[in-house]
């Protein structure tokens, strides 16, 4: 192996080598905003958590707002490849209804990734600015995800064109998020399976 190749081989190595200790401390830092809130998150106390130094957490990402840009990131990425594959072939209300389930039904509702998203949504109502738009982000992304397909539904002609696709994208995110919320707070007083099938019959019930 000549000395290029050897270089290239060992550089390879050193992305991967970064790549996986920063997914180990994106990682560390949604359980620990799952299990101790957002006040609980600290550069030292992931960089512990993920098994590191205290300080290469700060190595990596610099401050505490780009982590949770980072954390935000991974989740949403999560989603996007999920909700792709759950509302494959699925248009308008059909795919609508396919979120729903999917929103409600996996296997992760109520999962640490949930509890991180819900941590964050509530430190934004008092934390700073950085938190705040980091959050809306998150809930234009999803906002913006139903909206496409209430669009499509009315281009379908599966519901009234006179649909206001924005504020009913905004009231069912609303009611997926509220429902879950409730669900991680008192599991034994919310069952998801019937909110999911509850919320599918309604838009249903708009269909013409």
């Amino acid at each position: 192996m000549n000395s290029a190749i050897r270089a290239s081989s060992l550089r390879r190595t050193q992305v991967e080598r970064k790549d996986d200790s920063e997914q180990k401390m994106i990682d560390a830092a949604i359980r620990l905003i799952a299990k101790k809130g957002m006040e609980g998150l600290t550069l030292g106390a992931v960089g512990i958590e993920a098994g590191y130094s205290r300080g290469l957490p700060s190595h990596h990402f610099g401050t505490k707002a780009e982590l949770i840009r980072a954390v935000a990131r991974t989740i949403k990425n999560k989603n996007f490849k999920d909700l792709a594959s759950v509302t494959e072939g699925a248009l308008g209300l059909d795919g609508l209804k396919k979120l729903v389930a999917y929103y409600f039904e996996r296997d992760s509702a109520g999962s640490d990734n949930s509890k991180t998203v819900m941590a964050l949504l509530c430190a934004s109502l008092h934390d700073d600015f950085e938190t705040a738009e980091i959050t809306r982000e998150h809930i234009a992304y999803w906002c913006g995800r139903i909206q496409l397909l209430y669009e499509e539904a009315i281009s379908l002609g599966q519901v009234n064109s006179e649909l206001d696709v924005s504020a009913q994208a905004a009231l069912l995110f609303g009611t997926l998020r509220g429902t879950l919320l409730q669900f991680m707070v008192a599991p034994n007083q919310v069952s998801l399976v019937e909110a999911s099938r509850a919320l599918q019959f309604n838009l249903d019930s708009i269909r013409l």
